[in-house]
């Protein structure tokens, strides 16, 4: 019955070349005061419209996440990532409290590596 918060990657169904930060509540009640950070920092590379590479802007806390709620904003493209040297792995400190359960802490590991042997094209 608790909340069960999740850091994740995911592909844009419609363009697999589109990478998404998610996190998401898997859980049955609200998650509240949900706070991640990334080690290393996220970063995008530098896309078709010439925005430079840099880090990925991320809100410092999500005060309410509800069952099945997310959050959701684009990456980047893997198209640009391949050829880039950023980092494929990350790791996330999370924590958020629920209302019956207290606080839960965890930690998850994105990793951006299995993504080029999808549907990326490779130069």
């Amino acid at each position: 019955m608790r909340p069960y918060v999740a850091v994740l990657v995911e592909q844009d169904p419609n363009n697999r070349q589109h990478i998404y930060f998610v996190v998401r509540n898997f859980g049955q009640s609200p998650a509240r005061d949900v706070k991640f950070d990334l080690d290393p920092p996220a970063w995008h590379s530098e896309d078709a419209a010439g925005r430079p590479a840099g880090p990925l802007e991320l809100p410092t806390e999500l005060w309410f996440l509800p069952p099945g709620g997310e959050f959701r904003t684009f990456w980047d493209s893997g198209l640009h990532r391949a050829d880039s040297d950023l980092p494929d792995r990350h790791t996330v400190n999370l924590t958020y409290r629920s209302d019956e359960f207290g606080t839960h802490t965890e930690q998850h590991v994105l990793d951006l590596s299995f993504l080029p042997f999808t549907t990326w094209a490779r130069n």
